[in-house]
């Protein structure tokens, strides 16, 4: 079979199965599905390979004109897709135009190069023109559809097709208020539901046209909206406000006006701006009242929620608990209504950019989420409690102060030394050194100014700013020689670790308690440690070293009236008792002056 030509990109997949067919000598798109034991459909479409090989065309040529549920042109949409019919337009055909991919969209009803209304049916047989009938340009009873005499179609349905077929105007303007593509189908779905009667009563269930003129029937009411525009719009959401019950917008006009608020595109936005002020200029809703273009003084919970992008549940919450201004009033069917302050919405959205959660902060700062953990850890940054946020602040980093820190550390940059080997920020991590309080040490006299940057280009965030190897290998190291933590010590002395860290927390072995990983640890500096030893003696170790027990040799300080001090009680005894060098020498003293011998 032979391929198609690569220039016919706007041709939809029927199109090219009936120039395939024609080329083959087939009158009849059925006679040809016959051949290839396929006829247009879902089975079709989920097997495209197959399909490829049949007509030898590249397999990404069918994807391109496939119809499904998310694809990139919206001429495609498989809900939109037609089944029933395959319109054509007589003039493309009598030009010898190829059939063109928005003339399978269920919502079109006009060709987008001519204006003309399409067609479905046969004048001579009244046969309809579907996906598995007629050929490249005739019926099958052989009647040419190129000689049908089309009509002129509406402005707006014109202009639809147009749009949809990525002709339209970039500008909104009023005659052009359907332009874009993206959302433009939906939008146009949900208006012309809002006049369908339908049996579950939902808007947007309506059954999908089947012919050109179920098409024109079903989309009339939805464009004469867009008609005159803004006049016939501005109409409609009055009527429908008049009809509704209630104070605000989502009260009178229901599910439509939500639903509305929902759409996205270009089309939606105009819709959605024009239907406020609507309500602002003309119906007078409570919260919507003020200037066409000024900014209402208030909002509701719904509107605010979008505006701030979180559930409306936590502003009434918010508003009932008196964290934020705004005000509550229930009607008489109990449904309670949230409205808020403008000013309030603008001091949260401002927070909300202020205050920001660990992955955007590690992403402004250039550094992994792990190394922002260290960071925390090691105290130069400090995460805010739920308690200390202002309301409704998901985010703990008040980048605010990060920010000016960070200009701080960049500010103080000596300039590169040459030659020189530099590190930078984002590869101190637990990979050059598995020591974290030498780490986080390094931090400290990063962030104090004790180790300054040699190298900061203009917008550089802390990950990238770069340090001398030197500098950071010796700060390494002397911290390492330092600093050890409470298992450390006992590891090193014999000391028992709940004793260790007892005798840290009374606060006779100086130590500092910091954070590593989910748990606390005690760091201890080699000085501490040594003066500790040079001041006590572990009642434990003298009695060992006496060849006694360590209750005995506690009874025979008590009788020489030594105080022991620094015990842990555990049960109905005690651990890590301590003594003073110092009174433990006066006592040998006395006892040597006594002429008692020691035990």
């Amino acid at each position: 079979m032979s391929a198609p030509s690569d220039s016919l990109s706007d041709e939809s997949l029927t199109g090219l199965l009936r120039r395939v067919a024609d080329s083959e000598g087939y009158v009849s798109l059925a006679d040809f599905s016959r051949r290839l034991r396929m006829r247009y459909g879902r089975h079709m479409v989920e097997h495209l390979e197959d399909l490829a090989a049949e007509l030898d065309v590249n397999l990404d040529r069918l994807q391109a004109r496939a119809p499904s549920a998310r694809p990139p042109d919206p001429c495609y949409e498989w809900r939109f897709d037609r089944l029933h019919s395959d319109p054509f337009c007589p003039t493309c055909l009598h030009e010898g135009l190829p059939w063109r991919k928005e003339w399978r969209h269920a919502l079109v009803s006009t060709c987008a190069i001519h204006g003309v209304c399409m067609q479905d049916h046969c004048p001579m047989c009244d046969a309809r023109i579907t996906p598995h009938s007629g050929g490249l340009s005739t019926c099958d009873c052989g009647y040419d559809l190129g000689e049908i005499s089309a009509e002129p179609g509406s402005v707006m349905e014109t202009q639809f097709s147009r749009a949809l077929a990525g002709n339209g105007s970039s500008e909104r303007t009023a005659p052009e208020i359907i332009s874009g593509t993206e959302g433009t189908s939906e939008t146009l779905w949900f208006l012309a539901c809002g006049f369908v009667e339908n049996r579950t009563g939902k808007n947007g269930k309506a059954r999908v046209p089947q012919t050109v003129a179920e098409t024109r029937e079903f989309m009339a009411p939805a464009l004469d909206l867009l008609k005159d525009w803004p006049i016939n719009f501005d109409r409609h959401v009055s009527s429908r406000w008049n009809a509704g019950e209630g104070q605000t917008a989502s009260q009178r006009l229901g599910s439509w006006y939500r639903a509305l608020m929902h759409l996205k595109g270009d089309l939606a936005s105009c819709l959605q701006e024009r239907c406020q002020q609507v309500i602002r200029e003309r119906c007078g809703d409570l919260y919507a009242r003020a200037e066409p273009n000024s900014e209402p003084d208030w909002l509701s919970a719904a509107e605010a929620a979008r505006r701030l992008g979180i559930r409306s549940d936590r502003l009434v919450d918010a508003v009932a608990s008196g964290k934020i201004e705004g005000r509550q009033t229930t009607t008489g069917h109990g449904h309670r209504h949230t409205v808020i302050s403008t000013k309030c919405i603008l001091d949260i959205e401002r927070d909300r950019d202020r205050f920001l959660d660990a992955r955007e902060t590690a992403k402004r700062l250039g550094v992994s989420k792990s190394q922002l953990s260290l960071l925390r850890g090691a105290g130069v940054l400090r995460e805010l409690s739920l308690e200390e946020r202002p309301p409704l602040i998901d985010g703990g980093f008040d980048w605010a102060l990060i920010e000016t820190k960070v200009h701080q550390i960049a500010a103080s940059s000596e300039g590169m030394p040459a030659p020189c080997q530099t590190i930078t920020f984002n590869q101190l991590t637990l990979r050059r050194t598995t020591d974290r309080s030498a780490l986080f040490t390094l931090f400290r006299q990063i962030f104090d100014g004790g180790i300054k940057p040699v190298s900061i280009a203009h917008g550089d965030r802390l990950g990238d700013f770069s340090f001398a190897a030197t500098d950071i290998e010796k700060a390494l190291e002397s911290a390492a020689e330092t600093v050890m933590t409470a298992r450390d010590v006992s590891r090193v002395t014999g000391w028992k670790y709940e004793c260790v860290t007892h005798w840290c927390a009374i606060g006779l072995l100086p130590a500092s308690r910091t954070q590593r990983g989910s748990s606390e640890i005690w760091l201890i500096r080699q000085k501490a440690l040594c003066e500790f030893q040079a001041t006590y003696a572990v009642v434990a170790d003298l009695a060992r070293a006496m060849g006694t027990s360590s209750r005995a040799f506690s009874a025979v300080l008590e009788a020489a009236k030594v105080e022991t001090i620094g015990a842990k009680r555990v049960g109905e005894t005690s651990r890590g008792r301590l003594i003073r060098i110092s009174d433990l020498a006066r006592a040998l003293s006395k006892l040597t002056a006594e002429g008692t011998p020691a035990a």
